[in-house]
């Protein structure tokens, strides 16, 4: 009817229940599940390098060969890449008044430094990421227009 078959259905109703349980008996109810956090992330990381390890037989052949990003778009080998590092130096100074203000070693901080704050990984990976395309569309004089 729907397309899905029982145990699709059972899962669905068991965590539909679950979000039930969760709700009525409020947020305190899952504070046990940020004791897991950390260990599943470690466990999980080793299970993805032991997958890894044996995908690609031994991790000997993995690391001896040479990157496969030859050219692209985002390929940057000289050095510093200096566009990048101003882009993120401004991504990151709309937030600072914020943050000090946050920590309390700033008074006086206007309000909209302080909304920005409450975004910042936000407004920090728009204007970084913005800045950062703006940048590579510039050419500099002495570098060609191609890759």
């Amino acid at each position: 009817m729907i397309g899905i078959d029982l145990a699709q259905a059972l899962c669905f109703l068991a965590f539909w229940a679950l979000q039930l349980i969760f709700i009525i008996r409020g947020t305190e109810s899952i504070r046990w599940l940020e004791t897991l956090d950390a260990p599943f992330l470690l466990l999980a990381a080793f299970a993805l390098l032991a997958w890894a390890y044996v995908q690609a037989d031994g991790f000997g052949d993995m690391l001896a060969r040479p990157s496969e990003f030859v050219a692209g778009a985002y390929r940057y080998s000289k050095g510093w890449n200096v566009k990048a590092m101003i882009a993120f130096g401004l991504g990151v100074a709309p937030n600072i008044p914020g943050f000090l203000a946050a920590i309390e070693a700033l008074d006086n901080v206007p309000g909209l430094f302080i909304s920005l704050y409450h975004y910042a990984w936000f407004t920090g990976a728009l204007i970084t990421g913005g800045s950062y395309y703006l940048f590579m569309k510039i050419r500099s004089p002495d570098r060609p227009t191609g890759n």
